[in-house]
Order: structure tokens, then C-alpha cells, then sequence
């Protein structure tokens, strides 16, 4: 799925000893970014436009900066670190390379996980292939926001999930988002509830629970899904304490915070019927 560490290492080295200038450029940008953005006329820099236009010699400065020399986001604005993030993986995608587009593409086609190809799985780097995987998608994923197709088929039913549970996930899911809630909860034996969230691909993280191991195990796999352990997993309220005392001891969670818990009247019939709203 991705080159190994080394060799990607390598070629950025030959190809900064050969072409030092698409180097310059692309730390000149990076300087530039706070003026651009603050003299933007839209909701964003265009960064891929200018990226994409430096060419294929731009291709190892930007993998580079991605994976390896990014610099952070020192003072840059919440849009600024934003627009050179996503334009540095847009750009990075358009030149479709065969060391990240496989990954980038996956991302953008609302895949579950990425996992790694055997050849890099037994090589000498498999932990740090992992890393720029990880990077690589957590650079690609909130061009996700703006894409409508991540949620086209939204209504289309999960395998396996009650139709009621469906709409009820559809339903938290939008609901989160309207009152900016920081978490979404769901208890399910088979994990099923899991996924039917994790399916909307809503941007307001999942926490899935459940007293199957094997479940938790699977909700790892679900896009969004943060599956924890040893919590209750058949009682509201004391799942709701338990969040809330995990999220504030952590930093997570503060004093006016909002959680969203799918759960169920528990009449067999019924499934996940019932959105709670909680205000910490």
C-alpha cells in the first residue's frame, strides 16, 4: 500500500540533492500560507491549485512534508493549517503516485481501514509504514466534510441492522452534528448499532461499547468507532457516568459538553428507538 520508510527516505534524498529548487518552493508557499490566507476571498486558500501546478517535481517535497519534515502548525490559523494540509493531499492525490495514491484513494472512497500489503507487512519497516499511513489519512480525511458522496447512500439498510435502528443511528448522527456534541455513545451486543453509525460518517466521534469482546474487537475496523472496554453496557445511566467520568479525568470532556447515547426502550421489537441528548 505504501513504500517502505527507506525507500521513500532515499528518493526524497537523491531528489533534494538533484532538485533542490522544488524544495525552496514549497517552504517558500508554506511561509506565504498566513498571507494568503488572510487575504482569501473564499473559505479557503486554494493551495491545491498552486501545489498541483508546480508538477511532478513537487511530488517527494510534499510526500516529505507530509510524512516527515512537516513543521506542525506553529501560528497558523484554524483555516490555514486546514487549507495546506488538505492541499498538500489533494495535490499529492491528483499526481496519483503509486507510494501514497492507493491510500489517499481509499480514504476518499469512505473505506473502513487501510492495512498493509504483505511485501511491506514482513519488510524491515512495517510499525513505520504504519505511521505514514496514519498520517496520510488523517491528512486526507476532512476533505470527507465537503464530499456529498460520503453520505449518498446514507439511507441505503446496514446488513444485519433492524430498519429501526437505522433510522434512529441516521437520526443521532445528524443530531450530534446540530448541537455540536463531542460524543456519540451506542451499547450493542453484536456491534451492529456500531456500524450503522459508523456507515453516516458523521464527524463526531463514536464510542462503541459492549460486554462481547469479539464485538469491540470488530468495532475497530468501523470508521469513526472508538470501542471501549469493561464500560456497562445495558445501563444508561451508568454508562452515561462512566463516560462522563472517563472523558473529564482525561481532558475530553468539559462542564457543559454535550453526549449523545443510542440506546432502547428494551421491548424486543424495538432495537436502538430511543436518542438521548446529555449535558455535562
Amino acid at each position: 500500500v505504501v513504500a517502505e520508510r527507506s525507500a521513500l527516505e532515499q528518493a526524497i534524498a537523491a531528489e533534494r540533492k538533484t532538485k533542490p529548487a522544488s524544495f525552496e518552493r514549497l517552504a517558500q508557499l508554506r511561509q506565504e500560507i498566513p498571507t494568503l490566507d488572510a487575504d482569501k476571498r473564499g473559505r479557503a486558500v486554494p493551495v491545491a491549485p498552486i501545489l498541483k501546478a508546480m508538477g511532478k517535481d513537487a511530488l517527494l517535497p510534499m510526500l516529505n512534508e507530509l510524512a516527515f519534515d512537516s513543521r506542525g502548525r506553529g501560528d497558523l490559523t484554524d483555516s490555514a493549517w486546514n487549507a495546506w494540509r488538505v492541499g498538500l493531499v489533494e495535490a499529492v492525490g491528483f499526481l496519483r503516485d503509486g507510494r501514497s495514491s492507493s491510500v489517499l484513494i481509499a480514504i476518499l472512497d469512505g473505506a473502513d481501514a487501510c492495512m498493509l500489503s504483505g511485501e511491506s507487512a514482513i519488510g524491515k519497516y512495517p510499525v513505520e509504514t504504519v505511521v505514514m499511513m496514519h498520517r496520510i489519512a488523517t491528512a486526507t480525511e476532512p476533505l470527507l466534510r465537503d464530499r456529498k458522496t460520503a453520505r449518498d447512500d446514507e439511507s441505503r439498510p446496514t446488513p444485519g441492522v433492524s430498519p429501526i435502528t437505522d433510522a434512529a443511528a441516521r437520526a443521532a448522527g445528524r443530531l450530534a452534528e446540530e448541537l455540536d456534541a463531542k460524543l456519540v455513545v451506542v451499547g450493542s451486543s453484536t456491534g451492529r448499532a456500531a456500524l450503522s453509525l459508523s456507515k453516516n460518517r458523521r464527524f463526531v466521534p463514536t464510542i462503541g461499547v459492549s460486554d462481547s469482546l469479539s464485538s469491540l474487537r470488530r468495532m475497530c475496523l468501523y470508521w469513526g468507532v472508538i470501542p471501549l472496554p469493561d464500560a456497562p453496557a445495558h445501563d444508561d445511566r451508568a454508562l452515561i457516568d462512566f463516560i462522563v467520568e472517563r472523558g473529564l479525568a482525561s481532558g475530553d470532556l468539559n462542564k457543559g459538553d454535550r453526549i449523545l447515547v443510542l440506546s432502547g426502550t428494551g421491548l424486543p421489537t424495538s432495537r436502538h428507538n430511543v436518542v438521548m441528548v446529555h449535558e455535562v
